[in-house]
């Protein structure tokens, strides 16, 4: 096989072990035969990429790095460093004529080329994000140009003479207005090649640490009258210590209440947790105060009674969300008007909580009266410009819940990203909501805000996910207020829209083809950044806009009351005063040379084209009026100049955001006459982009003000915009003066803080931004402040009125930072939100006196005095000597957040700061920009002297690590590799490849005693060591995954280790000699068992140097190719006496001729209805959509219904009536969730039992459509009766092995609903990993989620199943995940099963429960420290793999995580009726019969060494050791009893040998998965005979973990069977087990003969497919592994079919016997798999599901004609004559000629999914097959 990517090269002859090897070896055989390669592993492979492909003129032809071949780009790139002086922002002499008023500042531009030759090429361009625009570059060898943004390039022009080796060039820049943060300069430079426009980001700006390409900024001036004070560290303390003061704040309430009442006599008393009573007063706010409650691990069953009551409340505080509350030592009584108001006091009595130990806090007796100050209290995010993730805006949805904020305001969409998807709309998001270097912008916008070149994922809120955040907000008081922001400000709309009409349809297009306007935005746009309001397109796409936001709305059952429509800023800048020196011609108004606007000026004298943002509000607002929305908002520019009567919708609000200074007190008085609610966004107090503090390091924007601290946002007075000029100063520093209008009081609905996200690129920089400013917005938007004056008409404020009450004013500012730093800071961090910890301020006297605040108290204060290599708290002032350079931060009262470092000594007390990475370093001095650079550099300046450094750029930097910290021995001490040195592991891992073969399974004469019953196979590992030098150094060890275990290594040079369960390592011996220079060293191995699959190879092989322990991946192991490394398999044989039929193209050919035919199936529903009635005389008739009436009747299924309608673009306004009616059924298919249904002309009847019923009935009739035009589908007149099978219809997912991603989970969630499978078994724990967070047990995902390499597991669990050495995030579900998971679900009618696998199989919750002892704390406990017991379990664990079942604290284990879990289900309202055990496998492996060989000694039973389990043994005479999975499922049982959970299911060993009598819930459930060629049929009728239920999870038929084929190319395993084919899981008979012999063959490819037990029939439950995960390592592997195989468990589980036989004691069954109807069985399998095909198939496309595409059978024969077939019908099969150059879609018996090779694939019907490429030949119709990448 072949990928498409390879076939393009020309037909060269190069050696090597495939293609991409050849290529970089480099070594010609040119007649093409395989003996002219020397390499004795090479062949002769055709068609190889030259190694001289790319490079560059003058000798730069085919340079190679790291072996492998650099692309133009890549080649310039790689060897370039950018460097970035600020130099003046005034007073510099620069030509500023350009700039708006005449303002620019300079910079210089250093570019260093750090390669070893000359770089002469001049056909590149380098480009950069600017947010200032680049004027001049004043270097004559380079010119810049604009793009469009803040995308700029400069390039070579003809006076460049290339890049000298190891030189800089400096190119002076002038650019427009100032810069005083560092942060205005964007990250990730790239270079672009003109020849092949392959791109390459710089590397040193491929970073968020400014530092290693910006020198620090030395001013932070702005302009000479610049009269901002630099926020030094003395400053700061100066500025601390006036305006703070820590107070007791253990009763101030964050937002301040109207009014607290405590009395002298007030009690303080503790509580150890609260019960609620009334809680269901709280409505929908259930669901959140209890997620909010949980995010603290409040105790919900704990002693203080609170108690909710509707009621009036005093005049006073009487009206929507307010309450009192009354706090006792014998309860707290919260009154609340509605709903809304009991939610804010129980925030208010959380609030008064300190939550840093929540078992036990502290309470003083008080009344509070309380009411909001506004209705209106907001936060924005703009998650447009940078992408916020959901759990980002889950996590604030908590916090704005917790401070009483009421609107999240979403800013979906701008010129930089569209962020939300629009169902039938795709390009919005395919192409508007990623950015990359495409400049024609077909597949992505181009790349803006330091974004770089390579195309992003997708960054948008699904459909899904969007109505998700509404139902999270709902449940939390908080509204979502969408924006979608135009007519301006819309360049991601409109980009997306030309990307469709380039594909033809123009219907939405929002741009004038014909439109010349020239216009320049306020962020450098041109036209496509407005959408044109003349065009019928753009009104249609709004229309079309708002309807589908208002349709997520309605299923989220969140109204779309208010809809934000942006409008600002529609303008061309240079029409403005201060581009007075542009030309006339480019001064044009919007759309003033638009065609279209012409025509509708010459149609409408009314129409004005200089005010095209209130023509466009008008026009949106009439859209929303006439969908029934009650409220637009807008930025106040785009409604300025209209009044409250032109607009229809009830209210129109504006967010009035101009500054104070700038005169915007008259601006407001302007917008209360035009009678528009007012929301105040002042930039100048409100703008959280912008800087806490003036320093240049600081975070931000700064156009409207130098920053905003906490304490400015604090005292911001909203109603009284003047006596702001009091308190306050304007950007410049300055001071105010300003007079209140002569109106009277604007009436102010409300106000919200704002968080633009040009700078901010990432969540963590979002939450150091927003908090906590953020508290202090809910601060003042809902509590009015005693020293905020009354507006008074004529009054006058300035710094020198003295009206403002200062006292008051810091009085309530020290009760609210006290409260904030000393109780709410620690609510942040408890909510996952890394708030701002600001840096302390402090002064030395010249006694050496350090005195050091912080603006927040409760902040922990740490000094260094040695560089940051110790770090000393800070309590009261302390000497700290003379002469010393003190080091400071501050930290979280837990030392888990850090401010940045600052310093200070006794001569520079403002001396300014540095970043905390750059101070860890020893003391050497070294000449370069910054510490990294210097380290690269290496140039000494040994007396710390800057004229030593050669570099005028340079400076002479202290504690500089060196180049020569890292090496080996003999000769590799200091040696680096790109100008980075290497660590130990690094330098050897570099330099090395892996190579593995696979040689024989039998007749290999190797040693196989130690093999289980005798089984081994034997491979070839080849290390091939590329270093240009030999690498003597022995120590180190090279770690691998193998799910074999090793049993010998045949080089007297290595020896192995097994470590623990699949993990092993080689390292040298004393017969080692070193790696020499280019050559191989050869390791035959033997393994146990057999090998037949290529995924048996694990991938991510690494080193370990055993002197710094370091680690580094081999690289051509680091692949989920396994080609890379892997050399292909050529036998499928397991023994000698395998009979399995390797699936070649031809043997597929031939099995699917005699398999597959396709038929008509469009009315074959799948899973196959009870029964279906089609009359003769039945029509077949269009719909274009469905109406429904009484879906209502789904109850909460009614929004999955509408999700999954959703997913396939279903018009649910269409005009196909679907009709649901609850009512009782015909006998035969009476019973739970049936359901009859008649389809008509003149619509649809579904009529159900219940609503799952009725659920089950749409999804039938969604089953019936084809989705491909989901605008016009084809039904025919039907009746369909229709019942369940089995009530137990399962999926299982593994994702504790390999995690699968919450979407992963939710996508799966809607197959199964679709196709009717009802239970989701989440296999969450096992051995390599646990997947969901355990409040209390944080240790479980903190370690237990992760694998790295850390041989102490402290920190994550030791790697497994390839998974690399590299610490991986905590892979998890959290709380809040698995409760959205659990209500998805529900809505869904899948029940979530969650599986704790125990006692066997627990290593990732013993291991972590391990890392909790070692830090103390062993109540869960789950192993014995002194049990000594050997152990071996099956997947190669020690004892740590198995809970000790004789632990108090395993019991409390349980107890406490059976306790979590239920009250996730209940806050979800999911009740965990059904818990699994897992169970299985808890035994010693070499206690089996298969290794006779080994040592009596290691034949232990589990716990046989434990002393508790000795005593256990002493005390108790029934405890049986050997049946410790007995026991342990009988103790946990007991557990779930009394949690009143009503099931227990365990996989089917685990209760082996127990009966239902011995358990106590009230169902005991066995996933039976035993095999029926070893006799499984028996296991079958003994645990029927134990009465416990039985749910069929046969491997041999379920299992979605083996391969679909009998192909070494496959991925999986095959211990039970060697394929589970769609067709293998269609025949299985899950009642009539005995069956299957006939249809099916035993692992080994042989027949059968199985009897039926003379028993009575054993009663089936249901039945379930398995995926589990070893060799699944992303979602891309699982969707193929589990579909289209989930569809046929969802046929059998659900229907039974015609073919099945009945339980026939005494039966026999085998391949003779011709018992079951063959003829039947084909034909149900043909219209099965023709629906599968021909219609299925494009709905798991539509659902994200990225399906198993079949690889088709061909044959060619000796006239040279192909004929090629699919065992999947409607899927295309596309051939190669060419290698596959150019592809030919097959469709009818075709010529190919003689002496070709044809290449072959399959592809879905769309040609979206392909399935990997087979080859056939006339000659050799059983070839075989390679993969892709192979050829």
């Amino acid at each position: 096989e072949k990928e498409d990517t390879q076939m393009t090269n020309s037909k060269n002859f190069f050696c090597g072990s495939n293609r991409v090897d050849a290529s970089q070896n480099c070594v010609p055989c040119p007649t093409g035969v395989i003996s002219e390669c020397v390499n004795p592993f090479h062949g002769c492979i055709e068609g190889v990429v030259e190694c001289t492909l790319f490079g560059g003129s003058e000798g730069q032809q085919g340079e190679v790095e790291n072996g492998v071949s650099l692309n133009y780009a890549s080649k310039l790139a790689s060897n370039l460093r950018v460097t970035i002086q600020m130099q003046k922002n005034f007073e510099h002499g620069a030509d500023c004529s350009l700039g708006d008023w005449g303002l620019c500042h300079t910079q210089t531009l250093m570019l260093d080329y750090t390669g070893e030759g000359d770089y002469l090429d001049d056909q590149f361009k380098i480009y950069f994000s600017s947010i200032h625009r680049v004027l001049q570059v004043n270097n004559p060898g380079f010119v810049h140009e604009h793009v469009v943004g803040d995308l700029t390039y400069i390039k070579p022009t003809d006076f460049f003479q290339g890049f000298q080796s190891n030189t800089r060039i400096v190119l002076p820049l002038v650019l427009e207005y100032w810069s005083v943060q560092e942060t205005d300069n964007m990250p990730r430079w790239f270079v672009v090649d003109d020849r092949d426009q392959s791109t390459a980001i710089i590397g040193n700006t491929n970073t968020e640490n400014m530092h290693n390409f910006v020198l620090p900024y030395t001013s932070t001036l702005k302009t000479a009258s610049d009269a901002n004070v630099h926020m030094t560290t003395a400053n700061r303390f100066s500025l601390n210590k006036k305006m703070v003061e820590e107070v007791d704040a253990s009763h101030r309430i964050i937002p301040t209440p109207y009014q607290t009442a405590v009395t002298n006599n007030a009690q303080t008393f503790d509580i150890f947790g609260v019960s609620i009573t009334n809680g269901q007063l709280l409505g929908d706010l259930r669901s959140g105060a209890g997620g909010i409650m949980s995010k603290f691990d409040l105790n919900g069953n704990g002693d203080h009674e609170i108690l909710f009551s509707l009621s009036s409340l005093p005049p006073a505080v009487a009206g929507p969300e307010s309450y009192t509350m009354q706090i006792t030592t014998s309860g707290t009584t919260i009154t609340g008007t509605d709903a809304p108001g009991l939610f804010h006091g129980f925030m208010s009595f959380i609030g008064l909580l300190d939550v840093t130990n929540s078992d036990r806090m502290t309470l003083k007796e008080m009344t509070v009266y309380d009411k909001p100050r506004f209705g209106y209290r907001g936060h924005q995010v703009d998650v447009a410009r940078n992408f916020r993730s959901k759990d980002a805006i889950m996590k604030t949805i908590d916090a704005m819940a917790l401070w009483k904020l009421n609107v999240l305001h979403l800013a979906l969409t701008n010129d930089e990203g569209w962020r939300l998807e629009i169902p039938g709309l795709e390009e919005l998001t395919s192409v508007g909501s990623k950015r990359c270097f495409d400049p024609n912008e077909n597949t992505c916008l181009l790349t803006q805000l330091g974004s770089g070149p390579d195309a992003e994922e997708e960054q948008y809120y699904t459909r899904e996910d969007y109505i998700e955040i509404l139902k999270y907000a709902g449940e939390r008081n908080v509204k979502i207020l969408p924006e979608f922001n135009m007519p301006a400000h819309a360049r991601a709309a409109v980009i997306s829209m030309e990307a469709r009409a380039k594909k033809g349809d123009d219907s939405y297009r929002l741009t004038d083809p014909e439109d010349e306007t020239f216009m320049l935005t306020i962020q450098f746009y041109d036209r496509t950044s407005i959408i044109n309001p003349c065009l019928d397109s753009s009104v249609r796409f709004v229309e079309k806009l708002v309807r589908e936001v208002k349709q997520m709305h309605d299923e989220a059952g969140i109204p779309l009351d208010s809809y934000h429509f942006g409008g600002d800023e529609a303008k061309n800048i240079l029409l403005g005063a201060g581009y007075a020196s542009y030309s006339d011609e480019l001064k044009q108004q919007p759309f003033s040379k638009s065609p279209s606007c012409q025509a509708k000026l010459d149609a409408d004298s009314s129409f004005d084209i200089e005010n095209i943002a209130n023509y466009w509000a008008i026009t949106v607002n009439k859209i929303l009026a006439e969908n029934e929305i009650k409220e637009m908002v807008a930025w106040e520019d785009g409604l300025r100049g209209t009044t409250k009567e032109q607009y229809e919708t009830e209210s129109v609000a504006v967010d009035f955001w101009e500054t104070l200074y700038w005169g915007g007190i008259n601006g407001l008085a302007d917008m209360s006459d035009d009678g528009l609610d007012i929301i105040m966004a002042n930039p100048d107090y409100l703008y959280f982009d912008f800087p806490y503090e003036v320093d240049p390091t600081e975070r931000g924007y700064y156009w409207a003000a130098r920053f905003n601290s906490v304490h400015k946002v604090f005292t911001f007075a909203p109603e009284n915009l003047a006596q702001n000029a009091e308190t306050s100063l304007d950007r410049d520093g300055n001071e105010m003066s300003v007079t209140t209008p002569s109106i009277p009081k604007p009436t102010i609905r409300g106000m919200q803080g704002q968080t633009w996200s040009e700078t901010i690129r990432t969540d963590a920089q979002y939450y150091e931004m927003a908090f906590p400013r953020v508290l202090a917005v809910a601060e003042r938007a809902w509590h009015r402040a005693s020293w905020e004056l009354d507006w008074t008409p004529g009054k006058v404020f300035n710094a020198t009125t003295g009206l403002v009450p200062k006292d008051e004013l810091a009085s309530d500012y020290n009760g609210f930072v006290s409260a904030l730093g000393c109780r709410e800071a620690f609510k942040l961090e408890k909510l996952g939100i890394t708030y701002r910890v600001p840096p302390p301020g402090a002064s030395i006297d010249s006694s050496g006196i350090l005195t050091a605040n912080s603006e927040m108290p409760c902040t922990d204060i740490m000094f260094s005095i040695d560089e940051g290599d110790t770090w000393i708290k800070y309590s009261n002032p302390v000497g700290v000597g003379l002469g010393k350079v003190v080091f400071m931060r501050s930290t979280s009262s837990n030392g888990v957040l850090k401010s940045r470092v600052v310093i200070i000594d006794e001569e520079c007390n403002d001396c300014g700061e540095k970043e905390d990475t750059q101070m860890t370093n020893s003391k050497n001095f070294f000449c370069g920009s910054n510490r990294v650079d210097a380290s690269q550099n290496c140039v000494p300046c040994p007396t710390g002297v800057i004229s030593e450094c050669v570099n005028p750029f340079h400076g002479c930097i202290e504690g500089v690590v060196e180049c020569t910290l890292f090496g080996g021995s003999e000769g590799q001490q200091g040696e680096v590799e790109n100008g980075v040195s290497l660590n130990y592991a690094s330098k050897l891992a570099s330099n090395l490849r892996v190579t593995i073969q696979m040689q024989k399974n039998f007749e290999h004469g190797a040693d196989c005693s130690l093999g289980d019953w005798g089984l081994c196979h034997t491979q070839t590992l080849m290390l091939d060591y590329t270093g240009e030098g030999d690498y003597l150094d022995d120590q180190f060890k090279i770690y691998f995954s193998s799910i074999h275990r090793v049993l010998q290594v045949n080089n007297p040079g290595f020896v192995h280790e097994h470590v623990v369960g699949d993990l092993t390592y080689i390292k040298p011996t004393d017969f080692f000699q070193g790696f020499q220079s280019n050559t191989r060293i050869v390791l035959p191995l033997v393994l146990e068992y057999w090998s037949v699959q290529e995924t048996d190879n694990m991938p991510r092989w690494f080193v370990v140097d055993d002197r710094d322990q370091s680690t580094a991946i081999i690289g051509n192991t680091n692949t989920e190719n396994m080609h890379n490394f892997v050399l292909p398999y050529t036998s499928t044989l397991k023994t000698a006496s395998d009979a399995n039929v390797h699936m070649t193209t031809a043997n597929r050919f031939s099995l699917n001729k005699k398999m597959v035919e396709e038929v008509d199936a469009s009315h074959r529903i799948i899973p196959t209805p009870y029964q279906t009635a089609v009359t003769n005389n039945a029509q077949t008739f269009d719909i274009f959509g469905v109406s429904i009436t009484n879906g209502q009747l789904l109850g909460d299924l009614r929004s999955g219904a509408g999700g999954i309608m959703s997913k396939f673009d279903l018009n649910g306004n269409g005009d196909h009536e679907i009709l649901f009616s609850l009512s009782s059924l015909p006998p035969a298919v009476a019973g739970p969730e049936s359901y009859t249904m008649q389809i008509t002309t003149s619509g649809t009847t579904i009529t159900g039992t219940d609503a799952p019923g009725l659920f089950h009935g749409f999804m039938s009739f969604i089953g019936l459509l084809d989705v491909t035009n989901s605008d016009r589908m084809t039904l025919k007149e039907m009746t369909v009766y229709d019942k369940p099978r089995f009530g137990y219809r399962g999926h299982q997912v593994d994702v504790a092995r390999n995690f699968r991603s919450k979407d992963a989970i939710m996508k799966t969630i809607d197959a199964m609903a679709l196709w009717k499978l009802n239970v989701l078994h989440l296999a969450l724990t096992n051995d390599e990993g646990w997947r969901l967070e355990i409040p209390g047990l944080e240790e479980l995902t903190s370690v237990g989620s992760k694998r790295c390499f850390d041989p102490n597991e402290n920190t994550c669990l030791l790697t497994q199943l390839g998974s690399g050495p590299d610490a991986e995030e905590e892979q998890y579900y959290t709380r809040e995940d698995y409760i959205e998971i659990l209500k998805y679900a529900g809505e869904r009618n899948v029940k979530i099963l969650p599986e704790f696998n125990m006692p066997a199989h627990a290593r990732a919750a013993v291991i972590s429960m391990e890392a909790r002892a070692k830090k103390g704390d062993d109540s869960y406990r789950l192993t014995d420290p002194e049990d000594e017991t050997f152990m071996l379990t099956i997947q190669f664990y020690d004892r740590t793999s198995i809970i000790n079942p004789c632990l108090d604290s395993s019991v409390r284990f349980v107890e406490k995580l059976v306790r979590e879990v239920k009250q996730m289900h209940d806050e979800a309202g999911i009740p965990l009726d059904s818990y699994h055990f897992g169970g299985d496998e808890a035994k010693n492996i070499l206690l089996g019969a298969g290794y006779a060989s080994y040592s009596d000694e290691l034949k232990q039973q589990p716990f046989s060494k434990s002393p508790s389990c000795q005593a256990k043994l002493d005390a108790d005479s029934s405890f049986d050791i050997e049946n410790i999975a007995n026991y342990w499922a009988i103790t946990v049982n007991k557990i779930l009893a009394e949690n009143e959970i009503k099931e227990m299911v365990a996989w089917e060993d685990g209760l082996r040998g127990t009966t239902k009598e011995q358990y106590e819930t009230e169902s005991v459930a066995v996933d039976f998965w035993e095999t029926l060629y070893w006799g499984g049929i028996n296991g079958l009728a003994d645990m029927s005979d134990d009465g416990l239920d039985i749910i069929m999870a046969n491997p041999d038929y379920l299992y979605f973990d083996f391969p679909y084929e009998v192909d070494p190319t496959e991925r999986g395993y095959y211990w039970a069977a060697r394929f589970n084919s769609v067709h293998k899981v269609f025949t299985f008979a899950p009642e009539n087990l005995a069956q299957n012999a006939e249809t099916s063959l035993d692992r080994d490819g042989n027949e059968m003969s199985v009897t039926t037990p003379s028993i009575p029939k054993p009663t089936i439950r249901g039945m379930q497919g398995q995926t589990w995960s070893e060799t699944i390592r992303t979602d891309a592997q699982y969707y193929e592994m589990a579909f289209p195989r989930v569809l046929a468990v969802a046929e059998r589980a659900w229907h039974r079919a015609s073919w099945e036989l009945d339980w026939t004691p005494g039966k026999v069954f085998n391949a003779t016997t011709g018992l079951v109807p063959k003829d039947e069985l084909a034909s149900d399998y043909n219209g099965f798999v023709s629906a599968l095909g021909c219609r299925e198939a494009f709905k798991l496309e539509k659902l994200g599901i990225t399906y198993r595409v079949p690889p088709p059978g061909a044959s060619i024969d000796s006239s040279g004609i192909l004929t090629a077939n699919s065992e999947m019908p409607c899927t295309d099969i596309m051939f190669s004559i060419d290698e596959g150059d150019t592809w030919i879609k097959y469709s009818n018996p075709v010529g190919v000629g003689l002496g070709k090779v044809v290449f072959m694939r399959s592809t879905s019907s769309n040609g979206v999914l392909k399935s990997r490429v087979v080859i056939i030949d006339e000659e050799c119709n059983d070839c075989g097959e390679k993969e892709d990448t192979q050829m």
